[in-house]
């Protein structure tokens, strides 16, 4: 008793969704977080998928588990769903085997990776203006060792990436132009 009370508390206090079903996929476990119910006051104990986060992302379990009884190998797969109130939500889904008593369980755990997205995202989306960028960038760490250059820098300088990267900004007055180069640069 003392071992499950630790393991649900555990399990209640993950912040995603976690379950454990039998090979007929029957909840033997499931906890979810608030962020997976449809309503504060619901439970996990149900075990109703679709009412936690929705019949998309229950088809994707669904998906997960089929595969992971046929082959017994463990699956990641990262969703981009519409939640309740129709915000993108992107959720990393990860189904494993726990061989038991004879039996095959399946275990998993959801976990809403959308801040961490939306991170990544905006990461490219400006990595891609500042590779598009009319303007000559550099950047540089506080002793002037040159970090990025875009291809403007590459395209005026005269310079391709690998040879800068790592190297430091006094690479401007590198001697292998004359005075008007500098200046244009």
């Amino acid at each position: 008793r003392e071992s499950e009370a630790k393991f649900r508390a555990f399990m209640e206090a993950f912040p995603g969704f976690v379950f454990i079903k039998d090979s007929n996929h029957v909840y033997r476990f499931a906890s979810a977080s608030d962020v997976f119910r449809s309503t504060p006051e619901q439970t996990a104990a149900s075990g109703q998928t679709r009412d936690l986060y929705g019949s998309e992302l229950a088809a994707v379990i669904e998906r997960q588990e089929q595969e992971v009884l046929a082959t017994g190998e463990p699956q990641t797969v990262l969703r981009k769903l519409e939640d309740a109130e129709g915000r993108a939500r992107y959720l990393e889904v990860n189904i494993f085997p726990i061989p038991l008593e004879g039996q095959t369980l399946l275990g998993g755990y959801v976990t809403d990776e959308t801040a961490s997205r939306q991170s990544d995202e905006e990461k490219e989306r400006l990595t891609s203006a500042v590779e598009h960028s009319g303007e000559m960038i550099v950047i540089t760490d506080i002793d002037g060792t040159i970090e990025y250059v875009n291809p403007v820098f590459e395209r005026i300088m005269g310079f391709a990436r690998e040879e800068v990267i790592g190297g430091h900004n006094k690479i401007w007055r590198s001697g292998m132009h004359d005075q008007s180069f500098y200046d244009e640069a």
